[in-house]
């Protein structure tokens, strides 16, 4: 009887636990990228920082963050665009 309560304890203890950490998950920051795109599509956050250099045209999709830190030098060869 005394080994069935302490299981169902057990039990309880570890569904609390679980419960308590996917609740955590949606906590959880969005994924940030740093100085990762230098042509193509940003469709999540990305954070720009230092030096930064194009090479080819970036475009920000609706929805999607684009954060240049002061001090940050972008440079953008001509004919390349952010939109």
């Amino acid at each position: 009887m005394e080994s069935t309560h302490r299981n169902k304890s057990l039990l309880l203890s570890m569904l609390m636990l679980s419960s308590v950490l996917v609740g955590l998950v949606g906590l959880m920051p969005t994924a940030m990228a740093t100085n990762e795109t230098s042509n193509g599509t940003i469709t999540g956050t990305e954070v720009w920082s230092g030096s930064h250099t194009l090479t080819g045209d970036v475009m920000i999709a609706p929805g999607a963050k684009l954060i240049v830190q002061p001090g940050t030098t972008v440079t953008i060869p001509n004919g390349t665009y952010i939109d």
